[in-house]
């Protein structure tokens, strides 16, 4: 009896039930439009807005990903090296700043206060998000200079982080 209740997943009790689990491809979007909201970080500011760096780029979020309300929100999130965004999680100043200065104080509270809110609807559409968020990629200038391959890459979510840095570093370069 045992073993066909491990088989089943219930485990080591009788009477659990097995967790119910994300649906996969629910799962799956919602790494595609992280994906796609970090390359869009990347592409818009080209450098760790925090101490300038070009090297291990990442798409950093002032309010955390916890807050689904403004995850996506592209006042919300900056590129970052990893090092600075580990340092936001212990000194969220100097990122704080960054974002006061590109959206103002009445942009960062009227964020703030959309981060303390709950998702309309309860759920986050992730289709539309990441059409939201190509289209944004799209209407970037430094986009549109990335050859035509890299470019359907970043669309379909499917580059690399550090392909796209190199680019950026190549296109500075000429």
């Amino acid at each position: 009896m045992f073993l066909k209740l491990w088989r089943r997943g219930l485990g080591w009790s009788m009477t659990s039930s097995p967790k119910p689990k994300k649906s996969p491809s629910r799962r799956n979007a919602r790494k595609i439009t992280d994906k796609l909201m970090s390359l869009f970080a990347i592409l818009r500011d080209g450098r760790c807005v925090t101490c300038g760096s070009t090297d291990n780029l990442q798409g950093g979020h002032y309010f955390g990903r916890v807050m689904f309300s403004v995850r996506y929100d592209p006042r919300n999130v900056y590129c970052q090296c990893a090092g600075c965004n580990i340092l936001h999680e212990s000194n969220s100043e100097p990122l704080r700043k960054v974002v006061i200065d590109t959206i103002g104080i009445d942009g960062f509270d009227s964020l703030a206060l959309k981060a303390n809110s709950p998702v309309p609807g309860g759920k986050i559409d992730y289709v539309s998000e990441q059409d939201r968020v190509r289209g944004a990629i799209e209407r970037l200038s430094r986009f549109k200079r990335l050859h035509v391959r890299l470019q359907w890459d970043i669309l379909l979510a499917k580059s690399a982080n550090y392909v796209l840095i190199r680019a950026i570093k190549d296109e500075d370069l000429a």
